[in-house]
Order: structure tokens, then C-alpha cells, then sequence
């Protein structure tokens, strides 16, 4: 994402770090903003695994004191000499550690890429497809006390601010007024970024100190029906 300022658009809630991540890059200090918006103290880049040593996982997460479940998978190889790929993603389900009586955390997440290596550079090409849905903890009752130099914050009868959760199963749609229009909205849906990628990029040495390299990139990113376009291309 080269923007982050939106409302309920962030630039994390298109991430989801998974099985597929290789290693982990970042750009710290002030050359940071020069590369992205909304990251002046750095960036840090997820960088996929890409199949070349042959090899996979699998795993699966449960929750101890709440309902979460999740399995993890990911698995590259080598195709032919010079040719490999890797894809991998996750999938889940669960309440989340609030009392809310519904699955509101739901979704997964596929990531693939291939690349082809010749003898001084490589050709690679890759997608992503997101889609999760998140519960939106707010806003929380809290009750207030004392004064403002020594505030006392508590529990409002009946809701315990550390566990409960103003979400119910009872509760499922929301009206509001958006652009002079009423709106209606499934709050079961809570944070839902749907984000779809596609991107290729190569690298060559030329020779005699000379590299040429380029990456493009088209992404359509929405969130709960907000829809953001995205085109990057870098030569």
C-alpha cells in the first residue's frame, strides 16, 4: 500500500502474516518516507519464500480459553532446472478472545508465486487473494470515576471490560447515514478487507556494472465495501 491515511482503509489491515513469509527486510530511519506514505520511522517488508529449496509445513492453532482454530500450510519446489514455485495461505474460524456468541473472526488468505532463473537474472510472477474478517471491539462501555488528575476506570454492571464484548449474536445489523443516504450493515461482518493482487517482476545483470531491474504490481483492496485501486509499476 503507498497510502495508509484512510479511515478503516490502513495499510495492515491488507496484511496477514502467514507460513509463506521467508525472511523479514526493513528500511529504517528517514529514508523511510521517501519510499511510502504513512511510515516515517521505517518500513518493514515480508518477504516470500519462493520455492527454490524444496520443502513445506503444515500446522494448525487452536485457542486454549476461547474458540479459534486455523491451519496454516504452505510448500515450494523446484519444477524443472531454473524453474520452481511456492504457494501456501490460511484458513480460520472462531468467537476471538471476547464473549461476542458468534464466529467473528473468519476467513484465510492463498499466496503463489514462480519464478524462472537464467543465467544472469530471473523472471517472477505472483498473486494474492485475501479475505478475512475481523471483530471491531468498539466502542467499549467503561465506567468512570474520581477526577481528572486520578481517574478510576471499572466494569458497568453486568459487563466486564476485560473479557465481554458490546457485540451480540442478537444484535446483527447497524444503520447509519453515509453520503446522505441510509446505509445498512451486517456488524457480524466487523473489519472485512478483501484484497487481491497480481504482480510480476525480473532482474538482469548486464555486465560490466550494469543492472536492469522492474517490478509492476495491480491490487484491489476494499474494506467493508470501500474500494481501493491500486496500480504500481517501477522500472
Amino acid at each position: 500500500m503507498l497510502f495508509g491515511d484512510t479511515s478503516f482503509g490502513n495499510a495492515d489491515n491488507f496484511l496477514r502474516i502467514d507460513s509463506n513469509v521467508g525472511r523479514v527486510e526493513a528500511i529504517r530511519g528517514g529514508s523511510a518516507s521517501t519510499q511510502t506514505s504513512n511510515g516515517p520511522a521505517g518500513i518493514i517488508n515480508m518477504i516470500s519464500k519462493t520455492g527454490r529449496t524444496e520443502g513445506g509445513t503444515i500446522g494448525a492453532t487452536y485457542g486454549l480459553d476461547f474458540q479459534s482454530s486455523r491451519l496454516d500450510f504452505e510448500y515450494g519446489t523446484p519444477i524443472s532446472e531454473g524453474l520452481y514455485y511456492h504457494v501456501g495461505g490460511f484458513m480460520r474460524v472462531g468467537e476471538g478472545p471476547r464473549n461476542i456468541g458468534y464466529q467473528g473472526n473468519k476467513g484465510g488468505q492463498i499466496k503463489a508465486n514462480i519464478t524462472k532463473e537464467f543465467k544472469n537474472g530471473y523472471v517472477r510472477t505472483y498473486f494474492k487473494y485475501l479475505n478475512d474478517k475481523t471483530v471491531m471491539y468498539m466502542p467499549m462501555p467503561v465506567s468512570l470515576t474520581g477526577t481528572n488528575a486520578n481517574p478510576t476506570f471499572g466494569n458497568l454492571p453486568g459487563f466486564d471490560i476485560t473479557s465481554d464484548s458490546p457485540h451480540s449474536v442478537n444484535i446483527q445489523n447497524t444503520y447509519s447515514v453515509y453520503d446522505g443516504n441510509p446505509t445498512q450493515n451486517d456488524m457480524r461482518s466487523g473489519n472485512n478487507p478483501v484484497s487481491s493482487a497480481i504482480g510480476a517482476e525480473f532482474s538482469f545483470d548486464l555486465g560490466d556494472d550494469w543492472k536492469v531491474n522492474g517490478k509492476a504490481r495491480y491490487s484491489n483492496n476494499s474494506v467493508n465495501g470501500m474500494l481501493l485501486l491500486l496500480l504500481t509499476l517501477v522500472l
